[in-house]
């Protein structure tokens, strides 16, 4: 959304507040899809077992006790935190939309850095490494549509039609002759840059 709203000079924070009910609805359909699936692997895993016997890790049951559950929470904190930062920047007037895309990466690789210890270059190599390679991949999808956005303007200022030569058009306009009144006869307006000596007879209504 920021690279589209960057490229398309759109309102970031727009773009955002339109993207909640579709995230919403995704949510509430992986959800759905992922209860479903797991019902019917689990059905599956368990007719096989009554059948043949084989063990499956669908069939095992664990329960997380409170304690457990509060434990794993610090695993989703590093993504509100990135998201609340990049929202009050957003929001709040802090930054443009492209200072925010650059606040978001700051703000994700200080977070890698602390949580996983993730400090020297060999660690971080492959994370630059897969920025750069998507990085590049969306700025040429981007570049070419600049492109072709710049081809159509070109274009559309272009005049239409092709340079005629004088000998063509006075055999076209002598072949056009007659009586203006003439409705019957197909007849052949010149252009303005064409100068033809019968141009005042055989259009008398033309300057």
């Amino acid at each position: 959304m920021i690279l589209y709203a960057v490229a398309a000079e759109q309102s970031l924070g727009r773009l955002f507040l339109a993207a909640i009910g579709p995230a919403l609805l995704l949510v509430v359909l992986f959800s759905a899809y992922a209860m479903w699936r797991y019902r019917r692997e689990y059905r599956d895993a368990k007719a096989l077992h009554l059948s043949v016997g084989t063990e499956s890790e669908l069939l095992t049951e664990s329960t997380l006790t409170l304690r457990q559950k509060m434990e794993l929470l610090p695993r989703v904190l590093p993504f509100v935190i990135l998201l609340t930062g990049v929202m009050i920047a957003l929001y709040g007037g802090y930054a443009t939309p492209s200072e925010t895309a650059g606040l978001g990466a700051v703000l994700a690789l200080a977070l890698i850095a602390g949580i996983y210890s993730v400090w020297s270059p060999r660690d971080l190599e492959p994370i630059l490494t897969s920025t750069l390679r998507e990085s590049t991949m969306l700025m040429f999808i981007i570049g070419m549509s600049l492109l072709y956005i710049l081809r159509d303007e070109l274009f559309a200022h272009q005049p239409v039609g092709c340079a005629v030569d004088r000998r063509i058009a006075a055999v076209a306009l002598d072949s056009s002759r007659g009586d203006p009144a003439d409705g019957r006869r197909a007849r052949l307006l010149p252009a303005p840059s064409l100068d033809h000596p019968d141009d005042g007879a055989d259009h008398p209504a033309a300057a």
